[in-house]
């Protein structure tokens, strides 16, 4: 598959932007009530777009370069990710106008773990390695999930969830991601609201409570048959009906 050329592009006319994440990447925009894990910046240029995300530290953990065409649409988009010790884990390129994709990930000793082509969603071809170098085959993953898939869980939802009166009468909307941690025996820890400030407080609470009284436990992430700790968030989606 032919893939793409990337290539240093310098320009004139920048525009600068930080902004402020929290630890699950949602816009920061009052630092003094909530806490940020991570700042963003954005260079914009005619030609290109970058953007960087450091730790508080100053770590850089990701960079995406987005390269655009003479009408200002983006073309192509490199993606690089790091480890907390600098370590680049994963590359990413993509052709916008294809949907031609390639990912590599990388163990910490630099050594290759995967690399996959895509188009659009579909994989045309993968390999998988040891920390060795070794070809080894693709890892068995079950995903999480609750009881009766996301089928059930919606379901759940749809029983436990009460609007807020205060909410309806100030007509507000939106939808709470709730995340959490999940245990080898699908235990919900952690419950907390991701998005804070993009939402009214109430209907916020409201997601939260349904969470932590969900009744039954989650069939946990397993990697070639051994349930591990991972990390989840769900959207709860709030609209008002006439």
């Amino acid at each position: 598959m032919g893939l793409f050329l990337f290539f240093a592009v310098i320009s004139t006319s920048i525009a600068q932007e930080v902004e402020f994440l929290n630890k699950y990447s949602f816009r920061v925009f009052d630092t003094t009530a909530y806490h940020y894990e991570y700042f963003r910046i954005i260079k914009d240029t005619p030609t290109s777009k970058v953007t960087l995300v450091f730790t508080r530290d100053s770590l850089k953990i990701s960079q995406t370069t987005l390269l655009k065409d003479e009408n200002g649409a983006g073309r192509n988009e490199l993606m690089l990710s790091f480890s907390e010790n600098g370590k680049l884990v994963c590359n990413q390129k993509k052709d916008l106008l294809t949907g031609e994709e390639s990912i590599k990930e990388f163990y910490e000793n630099g050594k290759m773990k995967s690399e996959k082509l895509l188009s659009g969603d579909s994989i045309i071809q993968e390999w998988y390695f040891s920390e060795s170098g070794i070809t080894i085959s693709k890892p068995f993953v079950v995903d999480p999930s609750p009881k009766g898939g996301m089928q059930g869980w919606n379901r759940y939802l749809s029983l436990t969830l009460r609007y807020p009166i205060r909410s309806r009468q100030n007509n507000s909307e939106g939808v709470v991601f709730i995340a959490f941690d999940l245990n080898e025996n699908g235990e919900i820890k952690n419950p907390e609201v991701a998005n804070p400030e993009e939402m009214d407080p109430l209907l916020a609470e409201e997601a939260l409570r349904a969470l932590r009284i969900y009744p039954y436990k989650w069939t946990p992430l397993t990697i070639d048959g051994v349930a591990k700790r991972c990390k989840r968030r769900l959207p709860v989606n709030f609209k008002l009906t006439d």
